[in-house]
């Protein structure tokens, strides 16, 4: 490894690093919550306590440069290697979070966090809904193998589909499950009332959307509901119609037969 490249490592490796002030704010929070749930510690303990607490968890989770890359990168996605990383650091900023208009602004972070990696999900992986495999069994022995090869490709493609469609779901439950914390936070902000003014507006429109959206997939499941019916009363009648032709084609033949008879009869008594 030449000097030029130590270099350039060295600079990454400090680019990527964490900040003194996202290290100092973090010990606050801390030593904060930790207050706040287990009362303050006698004074010869509570140097030692807060120090123990805030280096383990400091240390561990952003020591390196993959923490911090990890938690902003919306490239971090579900199933990725750095994701676990991504959830523990926003569990312990969660924690820390003490008053609800804290914890309400982490979770409209924690939305528009979740929300990019969905897109980036949806960008990076195209889905296919509907693979058709189709295998012709009149072929010549000599393409039964490459037959074989590609329907295994495809399979191989739609289990790969299968899985980007777990995990943009399971992105989507993490979002509504935000969404569903962030509006119990909201009724609790409310009614001690509002100290940031720009807050409640964001939380406002977030509300609004919400609704938006939940009286959207509502009619979309009304009209499945109603284009299935439809369907389902077309096919009842033409099952109905397709019946009652038959019934006129067996009287129909029934007649046929006796008029053939009457004439047979008709000529052996000439």
């Amino acid at each position: 490894m030449n000097l030029r490249t130590r270099i350039n490592l060295w600079k990454l490796k400090k680019s990527m690093s964490p900040s003194r002030d996202f290290k100092a704010n973090l010990r606050k929070n801390l030593a904060i919550s930790w207050d706040a749930k287990h009362g303050k510690a006698p004074w010869y303990q509570l140097g030692m306590r807060h120090a123990a607490a805030s280096f383990s968890v400091i240390t561990l989770l952003l020591s390196g440069g993959g923490a911090v890359y990890a938690y902003n990168s919306p490239e971090v996605t579900e199933g990725t290697t750095f994701y676990p990383i991504k959830q523990v650091i926003e569990t312990v900023e969660e924690v820390v979070q003490i008053t609800p208009e804290a914890k309400a602004k982490f979770y409209l972070k924690k939305i528009e966090r979740r929300e990019a990696e969905r897109k980036v999900l949806e960008k990076n992986n195209p889905l296919i809904v509907e693979l058709k495999l189709e295998v012709e069994g009149e072929d010549a022995d000599e393409n039964v193998e490459e037959d074989k090869k590609e329907v295994k490709e495809k399979n191989k493609d739609e289990e790969k589909d299968e899985v980007v469609l777990r995990k943009i779901k399971r992105t989507q439950q993490s979002i509504e499950k935000a969404e569903e914390e962030l509006e119990k936070t909201r009724q609790l902000i409310e009614k001690d009332g509002f100290q940031d003014i720009k807050l409640r507006e964001e939380l406002r429109k977030r509300m609004e959307r919400r609704l938006e959206k939940r009286k959207k997939q509502l009619e979309i499941k009304i009209e499945n509901r109603q284009e299935i019916k439809v369907n389902l009363q077309g096919k009842i009648e033409n099952g109905n119609s397709g019946q009652s032709n038959d019934e006129n084609r067996s009287e129909n033949q029934t007649e046929e037969k006796s008029r053939i008879r009457v004439e047979e009869l008709i000529k052996l008594n000439n």
